[in-house]
């Protein structure tokens, strides 16, 4: 397992979005990224984590920072997506590929037991393809509104 730490480099790592679309963070060189990553495995929060950053949707394009939510554990996507196309590109990560290559671990439940799942992070990517910031397992709804300040901050 890879670990990524800011000012790393991007992984070079490829995936497929909802839409069909296969993109890599490498691709988005000269733009601004975020990535964020929730455990479908657990719906209410992930959900809710989802929700979170589309709500600031227009306001990351308006800073001029693309968003890609990653989710691990699917499941049944339905249960997380309610009935529209996602306003956020989302991509499923059902055998954690692309949560390994960006250094994530199993999540923790306390007593050193480990759950199925990914911790909770984001990835604020700069124009040059480096990690610039890092949120580890946080998941409240404001670090959807961090991470929107921080990408405005980023030249």
């Amino acid at each position: 397992m890879t670990n990524i730490a800011a000012g790393g480099r991007v992984p070079d790592v490829e995936f497929r979005l909802l839409s069909g679309k296969i993109v890599n963070p490498a691709n988005f060189k000269g733009q601004k990224l975020v990535i964020f990553f929730c455990d479908g495995s657990d719906p209410l929060p992930c959900s809710r984590r989802l929700q979170s950053f589309a709500d600031l949707a227009t306001e990351f394009a308006h800073c001029g920072t693309w968003i890609i939510g990653l989710v691990s554990n699917p499941g049944r996507p339905g249960k997380l997506l309610g009935s529209g196309p996602p306003i956020v590109p989302l991509a499923l990560d059902p055998d954690d590929v692309v949560g390994a290559a960006f250094g994530l671990r199993p999540r923790d439940e306390g007593g050193g037991k480990s759950r199925v799942g990914r911790e909770l992070t984001a990835f604020l990517i700069d124009r040059d393809g480096t990690v610039d910031r890092i949120w580890r397992n946080t998941s409240g709804v404001d670090q959807a509104r961090e991470v929107l300040e921080a990408a405005r901050e980023l030249t």
